[in-house]
């Protein structure tokens, strides 16, 4: 038996007591003299060369008690018993001997092994299980979170070592997304464990009467909830299992973000974090929490709550994490895989970029990148092979996007603002004043004032000065927004031709691109305005005011000739425009097919467009994504939140996307040396008309009305007289055999 010294035991009390008492000495001695009075006279001593010395344990759970039975003014606390009532015993022996769990006949050595580096006594607080499906997360977790019951049930007071009042309630929590997993899957394999364990049955067995819970002695208690279900978490939590943590919603606008004065509604986070407030505020004792929380979860997409976690546990060692693929949960004890499952023959997967999708690599084979590979077992070749990024994801335990990064390197962007720069000679002017605005604050008369008239006397009316070839005729395309989204207008016009090795057009209909041969010289697209409109608070985007800056850059001199809006357009709007000036204007949508943005994407790459610096756009072109689940193809779309932490948008890309598309698609737009006529025919080819858009996967819908001018109704009243121009037939016959 080990003892202490009365010294020892005073210095223990005197600094509970200033803890208590901080401010005030006279009750801080009088609570050390009592403690000490009663310590003489409760615990047996011994003195040894005339130093008085009291049992380590019986003194030590004496003086706590009676901490307590002051702090609650209840000396039932004094008569609490204290220590254990049997010895604790390892982890392995809980889980695979037939006196406790019997598992070791099921239990993986890889998993075995996991179990007791958790158990090694480093202090961790949250378990993160994280990885492919398969590998046994929530078996892992059944197991470590019963051996937490079990060490529980060990103590005389688990209540008293914690700091709870006698027969207060200690609850640990399994909580899930639904009801059918909370209850039927997480609940029923503990509880299961539980009455087939010899040691459960015989020292800790719980209430045969409840089902719908595990109630053990001493008010031990396991409770399964789901996500919406908050009521447990008012009670003594002393430990949470939060399994699919990783499939909860999360959302930017909601009524919870109003309330809470969030930027984004992150159910699994608040859960989390709900959880270890509960726990840290009741459970908390010299800066550590004596349970834990489970976070299980398989890998979803990048940035899920597991990956951030597992990102989290580089810098906080209280974090245990367990994240393997699913063929690393069979190693066995000397670094092999289980050879009833594998041949020992692997397959090497380059896992790609936000740019490069991941791909097999063909027998000797070198990687890009040596370190951004990984090796896999041969019996796994056929899932990789059918859906490499499902399987890498489900398989291999790596989140993986839905979406990849779309726009090339940012460097090729930025050259097309240097050029800009370098050609209009002021950086960073162009067309309007403002990046951003809110015209909702403007008159009518005052709309003039968002136009820089130094670029119209400039780059436009000075425009052989400047370096251009032809005189300016401009397309506009407008991406409308109303009470959530910005409006986005983009100005441009072809500043000439440059001449390309190869002319790359993409067809949606095969979903890949087609190269013409050389020799072809191909359009330079110059935008000279971009201009985001945003809408005012509660309010929505009057789209007349929108109208009225085109007008009014009609009037300045801008020689408007073609204009397009999204298919959410005003058609009121468009007819007004049509007959304004006689601009031409049509319904453009750069979401179905992918058309416009492929081409779009192209002409960054040859260095065919160019653009001022507007930093909203660059923000929107960095992190635009193609998300093939979308769309018959695909869709190029914005992430929720940005990489700068702003909620997502692509109305600029849209508006600047929609512009190239109406120009390069303009008849005349582009010249080849040879003749062969497939190719004349689709460097030639115009805009098709309304008929033929109906009959092709084209992305131009024209918008425009039956025609009333004198010229129709001529030739309506004279059906003989001569016609011009191709028929609607051989239209549609030029356009199908360009789409081929």
């Amino acid at each position: 038996m080990k003892y202490l010294s009365e010294t020892s035991l005073e210095q223990d009390i005197r600094q509970a007591a200033s803890g208590i008492f901080p401010d005030d000495d006279k009750k801080a001695i009088g609570f050390l003299e009592s403690a000490l009075m009663d310590l003489q006279s409760s615990v047996l001593s011994r003195t040894y060369k005339g130093v008085r010395y009291y049992p380590k344990d019986e003194s030590v759970y004496f003086v706590e008690n009676w901490i307590q039975a002051y702090l609650n003014n209840d000396a039932s606390y004094l008569l609490a018993p204290r220590g254990l009532t049997r010895k604790i015993v390892d982890v392995e022996e809980f889980a695979c001997s037939s006196e406790y769990l019997g598992l070791g006949g099921s239990i993986r050595y890889r998993i075995l092994q996991e179990l007791k580096r958790l158990n090694s006594g480093q202090g961790y607080i949250e378990v993160v299980l994280g990885g492919g499906i398969g590998i046994g997360k929530n078996f892992f977790a059944d197991i470590a979170i019963l051996y937490d019951i079990y060490k529980l049930s060990c103590l005389k007071s688990p209540q008293l070592e914690y700091g709870l009042a006698p027969g207060s309630s200690i609850v640990f929590v399994l909580q899930s997304i639904n009801e059918t997993l909370a209850r039927k899957v997480v609940f029923r394999s503990i509880r299961t464990k539980v009455l087939s364990s010899p040691y459960f049955k015989r020292y800790f067995p719980p209430d045969p009467k409840i089902k719908t819970e595990l109630i053990f002695p001493n008010n031990i208690s396991v409770a399964p909830i789901t996500a919406s279900d908050t009521s447990a978490l008012g009670t003594n939590v002393f430990g949470g299992y939060l399994d699919e943590i990783n499939y909860h919603p999360k959302r930017l606008r909601s009524q919870l973000t109003v309330l809470r004065g969030d930027s984004e509604y992150d159910k699994a986070t608040i859960l989390y974090q709900t959880m270890r407030r509960r726990m840290k505020s009741r459970f908390m004792m010299r800066g550590s929490i004596p349970g834990r929380i489970y976070l299980v979860a398989s890998a979803n997409y990048p940035q899920d709550f597991i990956s951030r976690k597992i990102e989290e546990a580089k810098e906080d060692k209280t974090i245990f994490v367990m994240n393997m693929p699913q063929w690393e949960s069979h190693r066995l004890a000397d670094g092999s895989l289980d050879p009833k499952k594998y041949s020992g023959h692997m397959f090497t997967v380059d896992l790609g970029n936000a740019q490069k999708p991941a791909r097999i690599l063909a027998d000797h084979e070198d990687p890009d990148d040596i370190e951004n590979t990984i090796q896999v077992p041969v019996e796994y070749l056929k899932d990789f092979t059918a859906n490499i990024d499902d399987a890498l994801r489900d398989i291999a335990g790596m989140p993986r996007s839905k979406k990849t990064m779309f726009m090339p390197a940012m460097a090729i962007i930025k050259q097309a603002t240097k050029t800009y720069n370098k050609i209009v000679k002021v950086p960073g002017r162009q067309l309007f004043y403002e990046n951003k605005v809110d015209i909702s604050v403007y008159k009518d008369h005052q709309l003039r004032d968002l136009v820089d008239t130094r670029h119209i006397d400039g780059p436009i009316r000075n425009w052989r000065e400047y370096g251009f070839v032809r005189e300016p005729a401009f397309g506009v395309h407008i991406d409308a927004g109303l009470s959530d989204d910005c409006c986005g207008i983009a100005v441009g016009r072809v500043l000439g031709l440059s001449e390309v090795n190869e002319l790359r057009s993409y067809i949606p209909g095969a979903d890949k691109f087609v190269a013409y041969g050389g020799g072809i010289k191909a359009p330079i697209i110059f935008i000279d305005g971009i201009l985001s409109i945003r809408p005012p608070t509660g309010d929505e985007i009057d789209l007349t005011k929108v109208q009225g800056i085109i007008f009014t850059l009609i009037k300045m001199g801008v020689n408007i000739r073609w204009l397009s809006m999204d298919r959410f357009a005003s058609p009121q709007m468009l007819q007004m425009i049509r007959k304004y000036r006689n601009v031409s204007t049509r319904t453009l949508s750069v979401d179905h097919p992918l058309t416009p943005y492929m081409d779009y994407k192209i002409l960054y790459k040859e260095n065919r467009i160019i653009h001022p610096n507007h930093p909203d756009l660059i923000r929107e072109l960095r992190n635009l994504e193609l998300d093939r689940k979308k769309g018959v193809h695909g869709k190029v779309d914005h992430p929720v939140v940005d990489s700068t932490g702003e909620k997502g948008s692509k109305d600029l890309a849209d508006a600047v996307c929609g512009v190239t598309a109406l120009l390069i698609n303009l008849k005349d737009t582009y010249r080849f040396r040879n003749t062969e006529p497939g190719v004349n025919q689709y460097a030639l080819a115009d805009i098709p008309g309304p008929d033929v858009a109906k009959d092709s996967e084209d992305y131009l819908v024209m918008e425009e009305e039956q025609d009333t001018s004198k010229s129709s109704r001529r030739s309506a009243r004279n059906p003989e007289r001569p016609r011009r121009g191709a028929t609607r037939r051989e239209r549609a016959t030029r356009f199908r055999h360009r789409m081929l």
